[in-house]
C-alpha cells in the first residue's frame, strides 16, 4: 500500500509540474515569445523573482513594465505588430500598378456564349399554360424556348454546355 501511495504522490508532482509548464507556455505564447531559448531564459528570471506569485500575473506585469533584461524580447513583438498594421493600411491606399505589357484582346475570351432568344417573350400566363398542356408536370415541348428566353432576360442562369 505504501508503494502505491508513493507512486500516486510521484504522479501528482509530475502532473503539477506539467500543468505549471503548460500554463507558462500559454502565457509566453500569448506574449509572443516562441523561441525555446528565450522561454527558458524568461522561466529563469521568474524563478529569481522575489515577489512573483504565479507566472501568468508576473508575465502581465512584465508586459506592462518590463525589466531591462526582458524588454528586448517583449518590445520587439509589439513593434512588429505595429509595423504589420501600418503595412496593411499602406497597401490598401496604393493602387495596383499598370501591367508592364499592355494587354490586348478580349478579357472574357473562352467564356460561354450568351443565350440566344428566338424573340418570343414568355409571360407567367404563357408558362402556366405550357405546364397545363403537359398535365402539370414540366414545361413539355416549350421547355427549351422558355428557358432560353428567361436566360436571355437574365432572370435565370443558362445551362453551361
Amino acid at each position: 500500500m505504501k508503494g502505491l501511495k508513493g507512486a500516486l504522490a510521484e504522479a501528482h508532482t509530475k502532473l503539477d509540474t506539467t500543468s505549471s509548464v503548460h500554463e507558462q507556455d500559454i502565457a509566453l505564447i500569448s506574449a509572443g515569445i516562441i523561441d525555446p531559448e528565450v522561454r527558458e531564459f524568461v522561466r529563469e528570471r521568474f524563478g529569481k523573482a522575489k515577489d512573483a506569485k504565479d507566472f501568468a500575473s508576473w508575465m502581465e506585469g512584465q508586459q506592462k513594465s518590463p525589466s531591462p533584461l526582458l524588454a528586448p524580447f517583449l518590445k520587439a513583438k509589439e513593434e512588429k505588430v505595429e509595423a504589420k498594421v501600418e503595412a496593411k493600411v499602406e497597401a490598401k491606399a496604393e493602387e495596383k500598378p499598370a501591367p508592364a505589357v499592355e494587354l490586348k484582346g478580349n478579357p472574357n475570351a473562352g467564356t460561354d456564349q450568351p443565350v440566344r432568344n428566338n424573340g418570343t417573350t414568355w409571360s407567367s400566363d404563357d408558362i402556366k399554360a405550357a405546364v397545363a398542356r403537359n398535365q402539370g408536370v414540366g414545361l413539355g415541348s416549350s421547355k427549351e424556348a422558355i428557358l432560353k428566353a428567361l436566360a436571355a432576360e437574365g432572370l435565370i442562369k443558362a445551362r453551361s454546355v
